[in-house]
């Protein structure tokens, strides 16, 4: 399995989830907007859903890794801590528009 072509299909979905609501992106349009046919989606995720599942996995390990980094770093007060964190979270809901409108439903 491709790394590259599955990165290319997630970042696909990304920024599909920005443009529309997730109920309107269709393996047909998630294959066009990746640049390749739906059966080579298939080949690279076993449904639609899995697709969606990693790239939700892959915001969240991103997070969680971010918030323990800020966590661990004895150099920051606690308040100095929960502000990063919030500081994180919305910039990555700036970032990742798509995401956001999804856990905000």
């Amino acid at each position: 399995m491709s790394k590259d072509r599955k990165q290319i299909i997630l970042q696909s979905l990304a920024k599909l989830l920005e443009e529309r609501d997730a109920t309107k992106v269709t393996t047909a349009v998630l294959a066009a907007e990746s640049g390749i046919t739906e059966a080579a989606l298939y080949r690279h995720f076993p449904s639609k859903r899995s697709i969606f599942l990693e790239l939700f996995t892959f915001c969240d390990q991103t997070i969680f890794q971010k918030v323990g980094e800020i966590k661990k770093d004895d150099s920051v007060e606690a308040e100095e801590k929960v502000r990063l964190i919030f500081f994180f979270y919305a910039l990555f809901l700036e970032k990742n528009k798509g995401f956001a409108r999804i856990l905000s439903r």
